[in-house]
């Protein structure tokens, strides 16, 4: 085996395991003591609070944190940082990256939301987009975009930085 053979197998090792590591310190770094509520609860949660055309959800139990820890999680998660990169890591990678974290590293779930967004300005279409939905503990709903950390809480004709967002269909995972 070559020098580079040797050097690539033991960064790949060593990255895996600060990436472990990593994950171990943030979840130490959280207390979280997450609500569990049913698919039924959620869906009555979120649907009494946004309109969709669908809303689906994939598994029977939710973990849910109050939003005061979700905004610490949402300060120090990296989804952020990541490259925007047309059709490649874009609106919808972000959200989906956001929420598979969410549930990896906190055991917390966190939905994905397909809809569009509108100049706020103008009214006029931009494009279609993803962003995330949270449910708190506390039954409180807020829209949040991975890509820049905005958060509000979710309604209709929400107005985040330049755009307006119309939902379409949401998804927990």
């Amino acid at each position: 085996m070559n020098n580079q053979i040797k050097v690539n197998k033991i960064a790949r090792v060593f990255g895996s395991k600060l990436c472990q590591i990593g994950i171990k310190m943030l979840q130490s770094a959280f207390h979280i003591d997450p609500k569990i509520v049913t698919n039924l609860e959620l869906q009555a949660q979120v649907k009494a609070k946004i309109s969709l055309n669908s809303l689906t959800l994939v598994d029977g139990k939710y973990y849910l944190e109050n939003w005061e820890i979700w905004k610490q999680i949402i300060e120090t998660d990296w989804t952020d940082q990541k490259k925007y990169l047309t059709d490649r890591y874009d609106c919808d990678n972000f959200a989906y990256s956001f929420a598979a974290r969410m549930s990896e590293i906190y055991g917390l779930n966190a939905g994905i939301i397909q809809g569009w967004v509108y100049d706020k300005d103008t009214g006029k279409q931009i494009s279609g987009h993803f962003w995330n939905v949270i449910l708190t503990k506390e039954g409180k709903l807020y829209f949040y975009e991975p890509m820049n950390d905005n958060y509000i809480e979710a309604r209709t004709n929400v107005v985040m930085g330049k755009w307006r967002y119309q939902c379409a269909t949401a998804r927990f995972i």
